[in-house]
């Protein structure tokens, strides 16, 4: 992916506040209709009860564009990260290899190995 193209494709996730997650993935989709079409949209640091679409959600929390996402889209009921927080588990969904494999001490260190492929090659 080029930097036109990254710019291009974060402008329009950038719309997702405006677009519905089925309209955006269309724009997306015609944009580029040769190769897949997968948007991750990634909230950091978020706990057990911090995502107001669900019932055992916390009285406090309120994530109206998350839970739009959830009622338009898709609402994920079971979840597991590869790490407690968010740099190492972004490089395993990046990767697809837990940070073990690379760092004994489960990620914590900065920067994926010079080898390690990701998800965007």
């Amino acid at each position: 992916m080029n930097r036109r193209m990254f710019l291009k494709n974060a402008a329009l996730a950038a719309g997702v506040f405006t677009f519905s997650p089925v309209a955006l993935a269309e724009a997306v989709a015609k944009s580029r209709p040769d190769r897949p079409n997968i948007l991750f949209i990634v909230t950091d640091d978020q706990g057990f009860a911090d995502l107001s679409a669900y019932s055992h959600s916390a009285r406090d929390i309120a994530t109206p564009r998350m839970d739009r996402i959830a009622r338009e889209g898709i609402l994920f009921t079971q979840a597991y990260v590869s790490a407690p927080v968010c740099s190492p588990s972004r490089a395993g969904w990046n990767t697809g290899r837990y940070q073990q494999r690379w760092d004994s001490a489960a990620g914590w260190a900065p920067g994926l190995p010079e080898d390690a492929k990701t998800i965007a090659e």
